[in-house]
């Protein structure tokens, strides 16, 4: 922080004539203290100016980054696409087999064709016995 005051120091001094022998005295001189506020401001505009370029430099340098990125993207997705895709061949004509007949299914088959039969569970609820809550006898 010292630093960065040194280098404002110099500015403001400058600007405003005082030297270091009188400054004390030009503390509470207003229009010291006035010309120091305005090199102040203009340094912090300057800084400012400074910073903003910097950042729209680097905001610009993402964009077009983000831009070539994307466009890579969208290459590697195209390519992904086509492998994915099979070759178009012609569509071949089946043959369809005649299916083997079945024997007659028993009504009890019917309702679930082939299929085996369903597990259902059989839910009963268990009610604890009350001898076993009851105190002992002594």
């Amino acid at each position: 922080m010292e630093g960065a005051e040194a280098e404002i120091l110099p500015e403001v001094q400058r600007v405003s004539g005082a030297s270091n022998t009188g400054r004390d005295e030009d503390e509470r001189n207003p229009f010291a203290l006035a010309a120091d506020l305005t090199a102040l401001a203009s340094i912090h505009a300057t800084n400012a100016e400074a910073l903003i370029a910097e950042a729209e430099r680097k905001l610009e340098f993402l964009l077009n980054e983000c831009a070539q990125l994307d466009l890579e993207c969208e290459k590697i997705f195209e390519q992904a696409q086509e492998q994915e895709k099979p070759p178009e061949e012609p569509p071949q004509v089946q043959v369809k087999e005649p299916a083997p007949t079945q024997a007659t299914a028993t009504p009890s088959s019917k309702e679930n064709g082939s299929e085996p039969a369903r597990f259902i569970p059989k839910v009963t609820r268990i009610t604890p016995k009350t001898a076993r809550l009851l105190p002992k006898r002594k």
